[in-house]
């Protein structure tokens, strides 16, 4: 089975809907959606009807209402790996092109730390293309799969936050345009971690922001309001 876009629900603190729509378009309607233990309570609050539910289910109601559930697919609480990974690897089997989580702060750290961990991890465990983590939209890059990034109509105090992951002994290299400070040249292994930037300011508002990775991996770090309407095309 073959899906387009895989949209997983976990646990912990999630935007509005109203601004995921706003940015990523009409991403529920054309996905399979998998609610990971008690992201069936964000899907609820979104409307959505679960494809699939999956989990050991310790942190959901034994009453809770499945009703808008298709299927569910329970594990047993001893296990290697937490309901969101499972959740991941659920859309891998079904050869999602894009993986897009909701959920995962707010809650327990090491569940964060997990999730945050995909993304520089050897083991064949994919990450998720776009990760709306309660007040922040987490980007990947990679220059071997989803190299780049266009981010248009970013407001004039909307920070981006670049992450540089170093694997296996790479330095990192990200070309970039549109930002207040070029970041082209940058020493990622010298500069001290994440950088913090904006988009350059025009007359009628800010640049559009083009990010592309040439070697490595990077985070790309958004922040979400309620009023975030700005695009992102990976």
């Amino acid at each position: 089975m073959h899906i387009k876009n895989a949209v997983i629900l976990t646990g912990g603190e999630a935007p509005p809907k109203k601004i995921v729509e706003n940015i990523a378009g009409s991403i529920f309607s054309n996905s399979f959606i998998i609610a990971a233990d008690s992201g069936l309570v964000c899907a609820r609050d979104y409307n959505l009807t679960v494809d699939l539910l999956l989990g050991d289910f310790d942190s959901l109601a034994a009453d809770a209402d499945t009703s808008c559930v298709k299927s569910i697919k329970k594990f047993p609480s001893y296990k290697d790996f937490t309901d969101t990974e499972l959740a991941v690897m659920e859309a891998a089997e079904k050869s999602s092109e894009n993986i897009i989580l909701i959920g995962g702060n707010g809650g327990r750290f090491d569940h964060l730390l997990s999730i945050r961990s995909l993304y520089e991890r050897r083991m064949q465990i994919p990450y998720p293309h776009m990760w709306f983590c309660g007040s922040n939209l987490v980007l990947c890059l990679d220059s071997s799969k989803k190299a780049a990034v266009i981010i248009t109509g970013l407001g004039d105090n909307d920070y981006i936050s670049l992450f540089p992951l170093f694997l296996y002994g790479l330095e990192p290299a990200l070309i970039s345009q549109g930002l207040q400070w070029d970041v082209s040249d940058l020493s990622w292994s010298t500069c001290g971690g994440s950088v913090s930037n904006k988009a350059r300011k025009t007359d009628s508002g800010t640049e559009t922001v083009r990010l592309s990775v040439s070697c490595g991996r990077f985070l790309v770090i958004l922040p979400l309001y309620e009023e975030s309407s700005f695009k992102v095309f990976l």
